[in-house]
């Protein structure tokens, strides 16, 4: 075979100018020669091309960012993410822990698995090696793809009827646009595993079954995930040697003004007030739902009721003992500073799991983090100091003729010793029985009235930031694709 490279010319035919572009000719014995032309029209089809390419690229790697589980809420009306499940991609020989078995075929398990295909993620079924997947008629193999998996065996799932018609099911598993389908049990024990498109009202379901054989049918099974009513946490063993401590920004919590008009010094004996906002999270524990009602059982303490994951708040108010002596003719301004301390601690426990729908319970031994947030490093802090002198004729506090000559207001100020007590220093103790943390917390929302948010709102909202965040990059990864189409037709442009 021989290579010869073709002339470069321009020619016009009527009102249509065309291009004749070196191109290489492949020269095979008993064929001949060709030349391809390639008009204005066909070069704009091309930079066309590259742009309908790049943004594919752009949303197939959107489409590829995320290995979290989509299923479908009756109870919220929309798709949210999963807890307990997640898709893992398969590296070579290794298969993670708890894939989820979907079905079989004489003696071979089927798990579920996706596989990536003209830029979507179809679902379909792992024999080991491969993960065979159907689009459009067309049955191929992959060696690369993701397995669905329960995170720390936490997931309940089951397989529901389906017929045809039936748009939504609760708890329904989905993948791109695909629900994972199983077919009802074979004559001969088999069970095919396929798809559903989740807005195809009256499509039907499409199994592979043997090599490219394909069938669709109008009943079926739908893999869904059941969701825990409650939870219930036992055995709590601290790791108290584990404890980390993270301390937030200082802050101003009340500021107090003093002024003595006097021309004596005036003894201060003053109770500074001011609210403390305490938090503490029971959370960072796999496969557990944010926002779920949960009984937390401490030995030696009352049951805690608390919502999963969600801060529970106590503003309390807090109460200090200033003393101190102001000069005569003077003014100060005092803060009080603190600082809020986050403890957290590790914990193991036993997980009771319960699904009403299901009159089941699931237990199981988990770790997670106990987080508090408390005030300490209590601090004052003089923030101003003034010194002026009040003639007897100005009843108005703080005017004067202007700064005392004979004194340095910051040497004065210095000489000023404050001493701040707590209650517990100042009166003795109370003779109530103490309340422990968490009761308080219980009795102080109640009382103030305080509410926390529903479980539907947290759900909500933390759905609504992914779905922003997968946009912003989604956006980003777009603009790239077109500025990359844009040097590309710079590029070509320049080529003719």
């Amino acid at each position: 075979m021989s290579v010869t490279e073709g002339q470069h010319e321009h020619s016009r035919s009527g009102d249509s100018d065309y291009v004749v572009v070196p191109v290489i000719v492949h020269h095979e014995p008993g064929k001949r020669e060709t030349y391809r032309h390639r008009s204005v029209s066909g070069i704009v089809s091309a930079m066309f091309l590259v742009v309908l390419y790049l943004l594919i690229a752009a949303v197939d790697q959107c489409s590829g960012q995320s290995h979290s589980v989509s299923i479908y809420s009756a109870k919220y009306q929309q798709t949210i993410t999963s807890s307990t499940l997640k898709w893992v991609e398969v590296v070579g020989s290794k298969y993670p822990q708890y894939m989820l078995l979907g079905g079989r075929i004489g003696s071979d398990d089927l798990f579920v698995c996706r596989a990536k295909d003209f830029g979507r993620q179809i679902p379909g079924y792992l024999i080991k090696p491969l993960c065979t997947v159907e689009l459009a008629g067309k049955v191929e193999n992959f060696s690369r793809f993701d397995v669905l998996t329960s995170v720390g065996n936490s997931s309940l799932t089951r397989w529901a009827s389906w017929r045809r018609g039936l748009i939504h099911v609760d708890g329904a598993i989905s993948t791109d646009e695909f629900y994972i389908m199983r077919t009802s049990e074979t004559e001969d024990g088999n069970r095919y595993l396929g798809k559903l498109e989740t807005k195809a009202e009256h499509q039907k379901a499409r199994f592979v079954l043997q090599g490219q054989s394909i069938s669709t049918q109008t009943s079926a099974e739908i893999l869904v995930e059941v969701m825990p009513d409650r939870y219930e946490l036992a055995n709590i063993q601290f790791s108290g040697n584990k404890k980390r401590y993270n301390d937030l920004k200082t802050s101003s919590l009340t500021t107090k003004t003093y002024i003595n008009n006097g021309s004596k010094p005036r003894g201060i004996h003053d109770e500074v007030a001011f609210p403390v906002t305490l938090e503490e999270t029971w959370g960072h524990v796999d496969g557990m739902y944010t926002g779920t009602p949960t009984q937390i059982h401490l030995r030696g303490r009352a049951t805690m009721e608390v919502s999963w994951g969600i801060p529970r708040q106590l503003v309390k108010e807090e109460i200090r003992f200033l003393e101190f002596e102001l000069p005569p003719f003077s003014k100060i301004v005092l803060s009080v500073d603190g600082t809020m301390e986050i403890e957290q601690r590790p914990f193991t426990a036993v997980l009771e799991s319960y699904f009403s729908q299901l009159r089941r319970v699931e237990r199981r031994n988990v770790e997670g983090t106990h987080k508090t947030t408390n005030l300490t490093n209590v601090q004052i802090r003089k923030e101003s100091f003034q010194l002026f002198e009040k003639p007897t004729d100005l009843p108005v506090l703080g005017q004067g003729q202007g700064p005392m000559q004979s004194a340095d207001p910051e040497t004065v100020q210095t000489s000023i010793q404050i001493t701040m007590k707590s209650p517990s220093t100042t009166w003795e103790p109370s003779t109530e029985p103490s309340t422990s943390w968490s009761e308080q917390k219980s009795e102080s929302s109640h009382d103030s009235g305080q509410s926390f948010q529903s479980p539907e709102i947290w759900v909500a909202t933390d759905s609504v930031n992914d779905a922003a965040r997968r946009s912003g990059a989604c956006i980003q990864s777009g603009l790239n694709a077109l500025v990359l189409a844009s040097l590309s037709a710079v590029w070509l442009v320049d080529a003719l």
